[in-house]
């Protein structure tokens, strides 16, 4: 089967440069930032339902396109709130925020609709051929370490149920990063100088 692929990473580590190198690629762009690549694309979408429409597009429509790439899924999970909260509770009381929902209710009730886009893009996958690649940005979280000193841990920009889902349902999951290291002059607090490489963790 074609690969079912995340990548997440910090702004600018060449995450879209890299998807835009798969076989034939069309992008799902759900935020602006492809800087001077020129990509085949439906456009800046911005609700859920034309995201889903343009999935719909792509598996009963002819096309020679082999790579669907969401670009971000990070930018998309606003949109999937707002839709969340349009079809509202279990009483059908729509909401604003998804914090309307109380006690986390909503990021549960949200998993929904993030199934529904993973159901859409398997149907790629497995009766159109195509490879898909989710874009992910990432932020920086404490993390501590019961067996040791404690660090900053690289993680998903995305809510935490979103992303154990996500990561559950990628077959990869890679993180790009620019090579770092640190240098302090003497008696000086170390700073991050960049080599300029890029690096894939799998």
């Amino acid at each position: 089967d074609p690969p079912r692929i995340l990548l997440y990473g910090p702004e600018k580590a060449g995450k879209t440069t890299l998807a835009s190198e798969f076989p034939d690629p069309v992008f799902i762009q759900t935020e602006v930032g492809t800087g001077t690549l020129e990509l085949e694309t439906f456009g800046k979408l911005t609700t859920f339902p034309d995201v889903m429409d343009a999935l719909s597009a792509l598996y009963s429509e002819e096309h020679d396109r082999k790579t669907v790439v969401i670009d971000s899924v990070s930018a998309l999970q606003p949109l999937i709130w707002a839709e969340t909260g349009e079809r509202g509770d279990d009483k059908g009381n729509k909401k604003k925020r998804i914090e309307d929902f109380g006690y986390g209710k909503g990021y549960v009730a949200a998993l929904d609709k993030w199934r529904e886009l993973l159901a859409a893009l398997e149907l790629l996958q497995r009766r159109r051929s195509m490879g898909v690649i989710l874009l992910a940005h990432s932020n920086l979280k404490p993390f501590r370490n019961p067996e040791g000193d404690d660090f900053d841990l690289w993680q998903l920009a995305l809510n935490e149920k979103a992303s154990g889902l996500i990561r559950g349902w990628a077959e990869d999951v890679l993180f790009a990063k620019w090579e770092v290291f640190a240098a302090a002059a003497e008696g000086s607090k170390a700073k991050g100088v960049s080599t300029g490489k890029r690096l894939l963790h799998t």
